[in-house]
């Protein structure tokens, strides 16, 4: 993330391993999700795509890890995704955020970015409740 307006401070960053079937599958069963691209490499193929494709639950939740190590689960207002690109299996992540500056009195808004390599996946706004932004720095 770079060239954020008004930025007051940057998330440490969190850097994932390479996201595997198992994890994938657990995840699958987690959602009660049956969709054969998650897992299935030559299903995938056959659906134009280059390879199985990670769940957006996965990119949801390392979004959502970023800002609780952070804040705190309760502090969590909102947060928007934007999802921008597939994830395919056994891709690592990173997560980076960085806090907006805002006025005296509203909520903290948090910029979000999930890359796999040079490759921005997903982009989100998270709302922090200000008091408790306040408090964890």
């Amino acid at each position: 993330m770079s060239g954020l307006p008004g930025q007051e401070e940057r998330l440490t960053p969190i850097a994932t391993p390479s996201i595997s079937p198992t994890q994938v599958a657990y995840m699958l069963v987690a959602n009660n999700d049956t969709a054969e691209v998650h897992l299935d490499e030559a299903f995938a193929r056959l659906a134009g795509l280059p390879g199985a494709v990670v769940p957006g639950s996965f990119v949801l939740g390392y979004m959502g890890q970023l800002l609780t190590r952070r804040f705190g689960f309760a502090a969590i207002r909102s947060l928007d995704v934007r999802f921008v690109s597939a994830v395919f299996l056994r891709e690592p992540l990173s997560v980076a955020g960085a806090v907006r500056s805002s006025p005296e009195g509203e909520d903290t808004v948090v910029d979000l970015e999930v890359s796999s390599g040079a490759r921005v996946v997903a982009t989100g706004v998270a709302k922090i409740a200000r008091q408790s932004a306040d408090a964890s720095r």
